[in-house]
């Protein structure tokens, strides 16, 4: 059974309360569902997995809360869209809530050694220290012996290999991967005293494997916010055309031709649900990707900054930060259509429909 979160750092009504993850828009598994018997909100994959283990033909759905329950399958429940859109809102006052100021030397990747509000782009291999350009020509200029000092690009300083913890004057030579073990690295005089019967692994090799993977979820991520960034375009252009007056003008012109000028007019009431609720999916969507895509970006600052300081390479925890964002699928959806190029019938005697082969935006 999934642990319960605290319900200080999470906000119950946007999670699921069988898996206790939060609901998503774009994450096809992560849709809240409605149960039709009683309006209580699930993911489908919890939903789904209930079906399953009903073991009847056809599958019983069985709401975890009332116990109501539906032969009706999950895939077919109505998605919670004002669950979704009230969760998305709730992030954007909690962005626009966030402290605009920074502190000194704020967002920099790796601070210069002379200047702390410059960024580094140089590593003295001498020094050992980083420098922007300017600070490097005006700190070794003078003396001719730091005129000597070779300086490389920051993604060319090679990693650094920590001290060890117990004997501060030699280098870590291993890394220890026994869970509960207090020292993570060590030298070969605590292999013999601390980490006899431990399962260790070289800590050079371990930093250049990390320092690649590093390398390498950074520009999948890259790969991710690109494809987020293209969905955003497109759902962009959709919502401008549903605030287009002139194609809601058009259509309206063809209902009240054919029913009459009436503002309580059924059919012109359906017509303006409809563009209501097609643009409420929009903007809830548009504003769950915007979300990844800022997840993604504070990411990707992480992975490069670490990446340009080349220390605590041992350390998993950003790696895998990162791979649980890259694991989380971009939902594959149909293109979005503007509001013009839905198949429209004056008389709403069936909902405005999107073209019957979309064009697929892979």
């Amino acid at each position: 059974m999934p642990k319960r979160p605290n319900w200080q750092t999470t906000c119950e009504g946007f999670v699921c309360k069988v898996c206790w993850n939060n609901f998503s828009a774009t994450d096809a598994a992560m849709k809240p569902r409605v149960v039709p018997q009683c309006g209580h909100s699930y993911c489908l994959g919890c939903l789904e997995e209930i079906a399953k283990r009903s073991g009847t033909q056809p599958p019983t759905t069985r709401c975890p809360f009332c116990q109501r329950s539906t032969d009706i399958l999950p895939e077919n429940f109505a998605i919670n869209y004002s669950l979704l859109d009230v969760m998305n809102s709730m992030n954007e006052v909690k962005d626009r809530q966030r402290p605009a100021k920074t502190k000194k030397g704020e967002g920099i990747l790796v601070q210069c050694f002379e200047n702390q509000n410059h960024e580094a782009d140089l590593y003295c291999t001498s020094c050992k220290e980083g420098y922007c350009e300017k600070c490097y020509m005006r700190a070794h200029e003078k003396s001719r012996v730091m005129q000597q000092h070779r300086a490389v690009k920051m993604s060319d300083k090679p990693e650094v290999i920590p001290m060890c913890p117990n004997h501060p004057n030699r280098e870590a030579s291993f890394q220890c991967i026994v869970p509960r073990c207090l020292w993570k690295v060590g030298c070969s005089e605590c292999r013999k005293l601390h980490h006899k019967d431990h399962e260790v692994v070289n800590l050079l090799r371990q930093i250049k494997t990390s320092s690649a993977e590093m390398k390498e979820c950074h520009k999948l991520l890259q790969e991710k916010k690109k494809t987020l960034t293209s969905h955003l375009d497109d759902i962009t252009k959709s919502l401008k055309s549903f605030d287009s007056s002139d194609t809601i003008s058009h259509h309206e012109q063809l209902i009240t031709e054919q029913f009459g000028q009436n503002e309580d007019e059924p059919t012109l009431k359906k017509y303006r649900i409809f563009v209501f609720y097609e643009k409420k999916q929009l903007e809830c969507q548009k504003k769950d990707i915007s979300f990844q895509i800022r997840q993604i970006e504070i990411l990707e600052k992480k992975l490069l900054k670490k990446w340009l300081q080349k220390v605590n390479f041992q350390e998993p925890e950003l790696i895998l930060e990162a791979r649980k964002n890259l694991r989380k699928e971009i939902e594959k959806r149909k293109v979005f259509y503007k509001l013009e190029e839905y198949i429209f019938d004056p008389d709403m005697s069936d909902r405005p429909y999107r073209p019957i082969q979309p064009k697929s935006v892979y």
